[in-house]
């Protein structure tokens, strides 16, 4: 697991536009008392997906390529790439 803490006075306010239905999903779960605001939610979101990635990117997994299941692994920016891809 990566390591995301930092003092709470060293936060950074960030600015992003995000599609109204996806608001309403978040303030459900903040309605529902499992998060404190729409921040706490974004961030803990967002550290569950960093999380995803650096153990995908340790981690081979499969991805079907018509009828074959090839082993993938997720690049630096996300994306799949194939073992001859890798170099």
């Amino acid at each position: 697991m990566v390591k995301y803490s930092r003092p709470a006075g060293d936060a950074i306010n960030v600015n992003v536009r995000v599609p109204s239905g996806l608001i309403e999903s978040v303030d459900r779960y903040v309605e529902a008392a499992q998060f404190k605001s729409r921040s706490e939610f974004i961030v803990a979101s967002m550290r569950f997906y960093l999380d995803h990635m650096a153990f995908m990117n340790r981690h081979e997994v499969y991805r079907f390529e018509g009828d074959t299941l090839r082993p993938s692994r997720l690049s630096s920016h996300g994306n799949e790439e194939s073992p001859s891809e890798r170099s």
